[in-house]
């Protein structure tokens, strides 16, 4: 019988092709990846002994009976050995660090041990094969065999995926599944057509769908640069990490780079990336070197870079102090510099990735072209603050946050009417953690928008407690951050924190700086409008700081002016202070606003704030912010109700 084998001659160029490309691949050692490679080298080696075989079998006549039988047999052993190693490799693939992969792979060897048996016995047996010098190659009565091993595999390959369906992305269960799919019909194929041998366009064209879609290094490499991207720097990093690696980093990233993008164009601003990615490589090997982001680069130093991180950083310090040519122009540019080692300075791939940024974040709020060492201080920091993030995210759940109360003092009523909510941190390593330091990260964190929540909803359960206990307060004010109002559904959870602690939105007090609007003035502007519509009140808060501007005050709907505590120092000091105050006073009483003066500490402070008839007072000399029940006993005790809110 005359084969047809073109589809295996078409199968070795392409594989070639593909065994070629992949050569420098550059990628991790790990059980997957070596893996690939052994598949591509073995199906090379599969394909031509299966063109051997043919010939062998097309001559048999001209070829010795007993090298006839060893070609065959070599085919026949590295027949179901594809299936095999495909098997290992979604195994690995799957169970990356199972501990005992090594044995996962000796069981699933043991279908192939038993079928490599009865090849070598076949000689003897001829259960699979015959050869005989006047017939030639025929079927013996096992040669079902052959077929059934590459199948019992590929029924195998099939159960390890669907088990494995949480470890492996979605994307990657549908590659996975596609070249067994692919076996599979091949082998169908096969069946009917007798004379047309497709083993090896089977195998190749699951080794493309692999390399296209899992193994290509395109992948993991940034197009602008080169270089590998912040996927491939994340891979490395988890698997040095869980080998125990020790690596230093160098973390470069560009100042005020938009700028650039934006006064001389994207184009160019691309072609100045450029130009800083042949210096880096100029200077460490490629491979080391990660386009983090935009324009951040991150390069490793482990045992096969020679060049100390220290030696490396005097180069670039250098460098960035002269222009970066970019087609027939140049340029300036700053860089912020920052350097950590693993596992000195951080234990998990996540750390030090955050320690990096908390470097890099650190030295441009310095100044552009800082470089920041990781040592022992900056760690600490870097770890204290990791555990104040980690205190508010439990303290969300209900342990370590509590909200204090400062009571205001109105002039008119004189006792206390109002009181601001502010928030306090405690953990159980760091002790009481200051608003100065938690609230900015929470804002930097995006936990900001939840704790302004949690807050909303506690002064709201505060309120209801009042109101029950038949204790009359005009409200109580909350403080908002900038995040809240141009990303929380602000809106929404103020009108369910009053729907559900049955309280009036007036009693809620929303105080904003002026800060706010200077990202989205607009949006800003908007949700005042609708909250007050629903009957919140506003209060601008730190008047007197910042940019003050009266605009903004006349502008929108503030029904309360907190002035900043530094003017009424001043007032106390000179008199063109107090004269300021004194017109402040009379210029937001005579707009229908009222006034809070903060930081009130002496009697004199509160004797001048009389003076100029100032409407609430705030501050240490009435009291600190107390916890909720120090606070009811306050209010029980004042010399009598104002004029507030009934209940609801």
């Amino acid at each position: 019988m005359q084969w047809n084998i073109v589809p295996e001659y078409v199968s070795l160029v392409f594989l070639s092709i593909l065994l070629v490309y992949s050569w420098d691949a550059n990628l991790l050692p790990t059980m997957k990846n070596r893996l690939f490679h052994f598949c591509l080298r073995f199906v090379l080696l599969e394909i031509v002994l299966s063109i051997v075989s043919i010939y062998a079998i097309e001559q048999y006549a001209r070829l010795p009976i007993l090298l006839n039988q060893l070609i065959q047999m070599a085919f026949f052993l590295a027949m179901p050995v594809m299936a095999l190693l495909f098997l290992f490799y979604v195994i690995a693939l799957s169970k990356e660090n199972d501990s005992i992969l090594s044995r996962r792979f000796q069981v699933a060897a043991i279908p192939y041990g038993m079928y490599a048996v009865l090849v070598m016995t076949n000689p003897l047996t001829g259960f699979l094969f015959h050869i005989d010098a006047k017939v030639g190659f025929y079927n013996g009565k096992g040669f079902w065999v052959v077929y059934a091993v590459p199948i019992l595999y590929l029924i195998v390959m099939y159960r390890v995926i669907l088990r494995s369906r949480e470890r492996i992305e979605k994307n990657q269960r549908l590659i996975l599944m596609t070249f067994p799919s692919v076996t599979l019909a091949v082998i169908v194929i096969q069946l009917f057509l007798h004379d047309v041998v497709l083993s090896g366009t089977a195998a190749t064209a699951s080794l493309l769908i692999l390399y296209l879609f899992l193994q290509n290094r395109k992948i993991m490499q940034d197009d602008l640069t080169g270089f590998q991207n912040r996927k491939a720097l994340l891979n490395v990093l988890d698997f040095q990490s869980k080998r125990n690696t020790r690596m230093s980093f160098l973390f470069v990233s560009l100042d005020d780079f938009k700028v650039v993008n934006d006064r001389y164009g994207q184009m160019n601003g691309d072609a100045i990336l450029q130009a800083v990615s042949r210096f880096l490589a100029g200077i460490v090997p490629t491979r080391a070197i990660y386009r983090y982001s935009g324009d951040e680069f991150i390069i490793i130093f482990d045992k096969d870079i020679r060049m100390k991180v220290a030696d490396v950083l005097e180069i670039v310090k250098r460098r960035f102090n002269e222009p970066w040519p970019f087609f027939e122009a140049s340029c300036k540019l700053s860089a912020s510099l920052a350097t950590a080692d693993f596992p000195d300075h951080a234990e998990t791939v996540e750390d030090i990735i955050t320690l990096l940024e908390y470097c890099i974040f650190t030295s441009k709020g310095t100044g552009k072209g800082k470089v920041i060492q990781a040592d022992a201080d900056m760690v600490g920091r870097f770890r204290r603050r990791g555990r104040i993030v980690e205190s508010m995210r439990q303290g969300l759940q209900g342990n370590g946050f509590e909200v204090h109360y400062q009571p205001i003092f109105s002039v008119r009523e004189d006792c206390y009417t109002t009181a601001e909510a502010l928030l306090r941190l405690h953990d159980s390593e760091l002790g009481n953690i200051p608003p100065s330091e938690f609230i900015p990260l929470a804002e930097e964190t995006g936990l900001i928008v939840e704790i302004g929540s949690y807050v909303i909803h506690e002064v709201g359960r505060f309120l209801h407690e009042l109101d029950l206990l038949d204790i009359e307060i005009e409200g109580i004010s909350i403080n908002l951050s900038a995040l809240q109002l141009t990303e929380g559904d602000l809106a929404e959870v103020l009108t369910s924190a009053v729907r559900l602690h049955k309280i009036h939105p007036r009693q809620l007090g929303l105080e904003i700086t002026e800060s706010v609007f200077l990202d989205n003035p607009k949006r800003v502007a908007g949700l005042m409008q609708l909250l007050c519509s629903r009957g919140f009140l506003f209060y601008l808060d730190d008047f007197g700081t910042g940019y003050s501007n009266i605009s903004n005050v006349v502008s929108l709907p503030f029904s309360y002016v907190k002035i900043d505590k530094s003017i009424l120092y001043q007032a106390v000091s000179s008199m063109k202070g107090f004269h300021v105050l004194e017109g402040l006073t009379r210029m937001f009483s005579d707009s229908g606003m009222k006034l809070i003066l903060e930081g009130v500490e002496t009697e004199e402070q509160k004797a001048l704030s009389k003076a100029v008839s100032v409407d609430h007072l705030q501050g240490y000399l009435f009291s600190r912010p107390l916890p909720a029940p120090e606070v009811i006993a306050l209010f029980h005790g004042r010399r009598h109700k104002p004029q507030g809110l009934g209940r609801k």
